[in-house]
């Protein structure tokens, strides 16, 4: 049989039907969420204390785009009762091993987890004095208003707005930011705001950058790529804390993947070994046009 003939033979064969088209392979998944927003940790006692955390500190860790740290708790250090300090350290030391993992990242942050029934410039000041005495260099203050072991009141959201305040005067070029989940932040904190300050109140709270702790329980796999929860009163959110089982999640699904045998997506995302996940609401670049960091920061 002829070329020719051959040819014309496979041509005709399956005449009628349009092959299909060879697909390429799939390429690298993305390193980052395709909305190219920063991504990065935040560290607490749960992850320090954490003993499946221990476990797996530093194998595989990597500086985020940006970090945080918890910084203080309350007036002064180890404040709580014995059954609240996370087990094993003294704040101090939760601290520096903390710092350990915050120092190296480009963009970073420190919170400070509000008690109610304590004066609130002595928490304000406590905050301020752990970071000069410490040497710390962060970018990012922020007030953690939460419900454990808190108990609401006016005073209590009227010195959130307190201690807010007295850090942008004594500390003008840190951005300040309060941190809360959604239902905190409609049914008490906007609408007390409003109540207790009626002159500026509303302008007030608008203007206080937000990071929103919100979750998706459907979300097995949560990596920041999709939209929170806004509150309904239309405070949009600068960076959003979207995981709170990070590295232990990551564990648990590709477990569940490997029982399926289904591929490992959790290949392209970065857990950095810690719980707390968090983007902001653009790149890093963004983030620090944002924060008005321009060079490189030094050491």
């Amino acid at each position: 049989m002829s070329a020719h003939k051959s040819e014309k033979k496979k041509k005709g064969k399956g005449k009628g039907k349009e092959d299909k088209p060879v697909l390429p392979p799939p390429g690298p998944a993305p390193k980052f969420a395709l909305k190219d927003r920063a991504h990065g940790p935040d560290w607490s006692a749960w992850d320090i204390n954490d003993n499946s955390f221990k476990k797996t500190k530093g194998k595989g860790f990597k500086q985020g785009d940006f970090a945080f740290m918890k910084l203080t708790d309350g007036e002064i250090d180890d404040a709580q009762e014995v059954s609240d300090v996370w087990v094993f350290k003294k704040e101090a030391d939760i601290r520096a091993e903390q710092w350990m993992f915050v120092k190296d990242a480009e963009i970073r942050g420190a919170f400070h987890y509000m008690r109610s029934g304590q004066p609130w410039q002595a928490q304000a000041d406590h905050f301020l004095q752990v970071v000069e005495k410490e040497g710390y260099d962060f970018h990012i203050y922020a007030l953690d208003v939460e419900g454990k072991n808190n108990t609401f009141s006016d005073e209590f959201f009227a010195d959130a707005r307190r201690i807010i305040d007295h850090w942008r005067v004594q500390k003008p070029p840190k951005m300040v930011m309060l941190y809360c989940n959604p239902s905190t932040f409609d049914d008490h904190i906007h609408p007390k705001i409003q109540e207790l300050f009626p002159v500026d109140g509303l302008k007030w709270i608008e203007n206080v950058p937000l990071w929103l702790a919100q979750y998706d329980p459907e979300d097995k796999f949560p990596t920041g790529e999709a939209e929170p929860k806004t509150p309904k009163n239309g405070t949009n959110w600068d960076i959003w804390q979207y995981s709170q089982v990070g590295a232990r999640g990551k564990a648990e699904y590709q477990a569940r993947m490997l029982e399926a045998g289904l591929p490992d997506l959790s290949l392209s995302v970065d857990f950095y070994g810690a719980r707390d996940l968090n983007v902001f609401r653009g790149s890093k670049e963004a983030m620090r046009e944002w924060l008005g960091i321009s060079s490189e920061p030094q050491g």
